[in-house]
């Protein structure tokens, strides 16, 4: 037998389930093409597991498997903690934050209502925005840039709307810091659609 919260996940990801293993009656693992559950896991990390199937499925990454360590930094954020994650180039570091807002959405019971999570993310290099904003928008993520009226940006900057819309909005630490963005962001009901912030390129930061 499983208790409800288990046999929830099951029902959600049974198209995925490989083998379940079971002794005197009792589930003890079950094999997935996203890893282990073990029998004895707490409600709260079969609640992850779900969130996180969900947000991999919004990114259309859904047979995409999480590496241990990107998935250790996202059970972080999930359990509120910081996070620093020092990773090599190409390992896969945006997936980590891009998985957040539709994790929160699914954990804050956000999945259909009008109120949807979002991630800041400041970064120090335009080019590296446009090409996130670019890749986002492709698979269907509302995406934008806080920026001034760069010519290499201009499909991508954020409009009023995007404050209440988007899933991510970029922005150099200089914008971030500006009069003109951070009236938008202090703005109760966008603040209370933040559920990270993001430092991209942390390398790059010379005094915190």
């Amino acid at each position: 037998t499983t208790n409800r919260p288990r046999a929830r996940l099951i029902a959600h990801i049974s198209s995925r389930v490989r083998s379940c293993e079971y002794q005197q009656g009792k589930f003890l693992v079950m094999a997935t093409d996203r890893g282990l559950i073990p029998g004895n896991a707490t409600a709260d990390e079969i609640d992850f597991e779900e969130a996180l199937s969900f947000a991999l499925c919004q990114l259309e990454n859904k047979d995409f498997t999480l590496k241990a360590q990107q998935k250790e930094a996202v059970k972080h954020v999930w359990d509120g903690k910081d996070v620093f994650v020092l990773l090599p180039t190409g390992f896969g570091k945006s997936i980590i934050y891009e998985v957040l807002p539709f994790l929160f959405d699914h954990k804050l019971g956000r999945v259909h209502g009008q109120t949807k999570s979002l991630v800041i993310i400041a970064s120090p290099l335009v080019s590296l925005m446009a090409d996130q904003v670019s890749s986002l928008r492709h698979r269907g993520v509302e995406a934008a840039i806080m920026s001034s009226k760069c010519a290499s940006v201009m499909n991508f900057l954020a409009t009023e709307r995007d404050f209440y819309t988007c899933s991510f909005l970029f922005g150099s630490p200089e914008a971030l810091i500006s009069s003109k963005w951070r009236e938008h962001i202090d703005t109760p009901t966008i603040a209370d659609r933040i559920v990270a912030v993001v430092i991209d390129e942390a390398h790059c930061v010379s005094k915190w």
